[in-house]
């Protein structure tokens, strides 16, 4: 590469994936208000300190006019209008840089504004095609045509120094230059390079970059495509390290970056989200979200700035970051009544100043806690479970409280009895409940065809049997039966023993032989008989 001065160190970074960020849901904390609010197409925002800026279209054909708003003030001004030039403003610390031409055919001129004294001058006088400003206070540097043919990098120092050829090459491939710390850094031909200001090292520092991108301090990010979406990545060109900073489902597009917080523009499930991240404390907010494109976010300090393309209410949006708010938080999660053992997933939903990260503490209701963000709780005893989160922060301290929150259950127990399971026809049987948990519903089945919903019911048997009795209890988490079976004698003596059968092998051909003994009151065997199956069955059935 021609032109440049130096020596030339080549840093290609990769970009690396990193973790996908937490499940947790921030709000950012602060106050949102409207800068303009007419319906009107805008473009080129940009902020920097108290004042804001943008062109929109003129009232005549092919005319932009560049406004400038002041934040204390809350004031419009008109600072420059031209129906020959595309105006491409820079901004920083109370300068305004943009390139007008004053006719069809003249070359474009670097013009800065002086804010507080709201006075013009030119740049550099010399008559060439000057273009993409940017200055850091101090220099001043842009895209200019006058040398060898093609687009380079002129700066200049100071108000009263003389402008000079920054960098040049033999392409006219070269896009956003900008002013930070002892570099002037810029795109050329896909690839992220900076030239220090005073020695002249170039280093070309990562490949497959695109034309716009936001640096902060050391601090580059930009959109790129990973194949399945668009996400954030993250520079530090100090330690000459990249990574991806933001992977959130979706698109994200238009970074940029001040300091340690990074701004976006992002479409998810359908709506339109302007989010910021802050890199030292890793939390990534929602500021504002529509169904209508929010677009072009830019940030200052705590002010973040927008356009909202809302239909009939297009308007320049103002997010106020609140660095010192207590924090507040409300939770969800997937609980549902269920058998115990089982676990729950809690999610918190935080608003706090994206520049300090709250401390959490969960109370599960059953004598543990947590201070994880996202924590997995199981519940192991069935009851109805108060759970609350607090959340503080060197501001203050809230909780948030949920009464019978998580409903942990077991089936019940059923069981019964009765005082008389014998005796003639009709024969009535007060049947008892003396089960274990709690229940909804309640079903007896006697044997007969007959059943009752009673607790404690009272049955009539009408014709001789021996009758089987199940008992069914249901609540919201299943059923359980008891069932006894032969539990009722229905047209059998009072005092007939339950019968002691034993089976004797017949002989080959003949029918089984059972024998059957009773036992008097005495304990002496007092009857022996014997009979078929069919005597047995016979038996019993009278």
């Amino acid at each position: 590469m021609g032109g440049y001065r130096g020596l030339i160190v080549l840093f290609f970074l990769a970009v690396c994936i990193a973790p996908a960020v937490s499940a947790v849901h921030y709000q950012a904390a602060g106050t949102i208000s409207t800068i303009t609010d007419y319906p009107e197409d805008r473009w080129e925002i940009g902020i920097s300190g108290d004042n804001v800026i943008w062109v929109e279209p003129g009232e005549e054909y092919g005319e932009q006019i560049l406004y400038l708003y002041n934040i204390p003030e809350k004031e419009v001004k008109k600072i420059a209008s031209s129906k020959y030039s595309t105006f491409h403003p820079g901004i920083t610390d109370g300068l305004l840089l943009w390139g007008e031409k004053t006719d069809i055919s003249g070359p474009v001129n670097l013009i800065r504004y002086d804010i507080p004294n709201r006075s013009l001058y030119y740049v550099d006088p010399y008559l060439s095609n000057q273009d993409f400003p940017a200055t850091d206070g101090s220099a001043f540097v842009w895209l200019d045509s006058r040398t060898g043919g093609y687009t380079n990098i002129y700066l200049k120092k100071g108000d009263d120094g003389r402008s000079y050829l920054f960098h040049g090459s033999e392409t006219s491939d070269k896009h956003t230059p900008q002013i930070s710390g002892d570099y002037v850094y810029w795109v050329e031909k896909g690839t992220l390079y900076r030239q220090n200001i005073d020695s002249g090292n170039v280093e070309a520092i990562i490949s497959g970059m695109p034309d716009d991108y936001s640096i902060s301090g050391e601090n580059i990010v930009w959109e790129y495509d990973n194949g399945d979406q668009t996400d954030i990545a993250l520079l530090d060109a100090n330690a000459m390290s990249a990574e991806t900073e933001v992977d959130d489902p979706g698109d994200q597009l238009n970074p940029d970056i001040d300091e340690n917080n990074i701004v976006w523009q992002e479409k998810e499930d359908g709506l339109n989200l302007i989010r910021v991240k802050n890199i030292e404390t890793g939390i990534s907010a929602g500021i504002y979200s529509s169904e209508y494109l929010q677009s072009e976010p830019k940030i200052s300090g705590n002010n973040i700035v927008w356009f909202d393309s809302s239909p009939g209410k297009e308007a320049v949006r103002m997010f106020d970051l609140d660095g010192y708010a207590i924090p507040s938080a409300d939770f969800i999660s997937d609980a549902e009544p269920a058998l115990v053992p089982f676990t729950v997933h809690f999610v918190p939903e935080i608003t706090t100043s994206v520049n300090i990260k709250p401390d959490l503490l969960w109370n599960f209701g059953d004598g543990t806690f947590s201070s994880e963000a996202e924590p997995d709780h199981m519940y192991t005893k069935p009851g109805i479970y108060n759970v609350s989160l607090t959340i503080s922060n060197e501001y203050g301290t809230r909780t948030e409280f949920k009464p019978s929150y998580v409903i942990a259950g077991e089936l019940p127990e059923p069981d019964f009895y009765s005082e008389i399971t014998t005796g003639y026809t009709p024969l009535t049987v007060r049947f008892t409940d003396n089960s274990t948990g709690s229940y909804d519903t309640i079903l007896w089945e006697f044997g007969d065809g007959v059943g009752s919903l009673l607790e404690n019911p009272v049955h009539t048997y009408e014709e001789p049997g021996l009758y089987t009795v199940t008992l069914t209890l249901s609540n919201r988490f299943g059923s359980m039966t008891e069932t006894k079976y032969g539990y009722i004698r229905a047209g059998f003596e009072v005092d007939i023993q339950e019968p002691d059968v034993t089976k004797e092998e017949g002989a080959l051909g003949l029918p089984d032989i059972f024998t059957r003994g009773s036992t008097g009151s005495s304990g002496n065997e007092s009857e022996m008989s014997s009979f078929d199956v069919e005597d047995f069955i016979g038996l019993l059935n009278k």
